[in-house]
């Protein structure tokens, strides 16, 4: 059975690449973006005609309501992750402490708490 990737920064750079390789696999992906989602129709049509699906969703994944939903809404289609693929926002310079979260711009902090209470309905339903 393909797997189910969620990634994060999907609309362009290295979100992108990911989101095309995972595509090529013929897996289940749950695509986040910020702008750039006219990039994703290709990815999606590819994943499609290689026996997977996809779904993406815009959002700003570092605001936790919209990692919420973006975790929400891919175990609500597919009942589960199996990957799950953050990169850093392309708007800022990467350096080790902006990764981190230092900054309040890297997508982890937001996304973490998000898959704890996914893995919550998980547990009680």
């Amino acid at each position: 059975m393909a797997r189910v990737v969620a990634i994060t920064g999907a609309g362009r750079g290295i979100g992108l690449a990911i989101a095309r390789r995972f595509a090529a696999l013929g897996d289940r992906l749950a695509l986040n973006f910020l702008d750039a989602g006219e990039n994703l129709d290709a990815v999606l049509g590819e994943a499609k005609a290689n026996g997977g699906d996809g779904m993406a969703l815009k959002g700003d994944i570092s605001r936790p309501e919209d990692a919420t939903a973006f975790i929400g809404a891919a175990e609500e289609r597919y009942g589960q992750i199996d990957v799950l693929s953050t990169t850093p926002e392309s708007s800022f310079l990467w350096r080790p402490r902006n990764a981190l979260g230092i900054n309040g711009r890297a997508p982890s902090p937001s996304i973490f708490p998000a898959l704890g209470h996914a893995s919550e309905r998980r547990c009680r339903g």
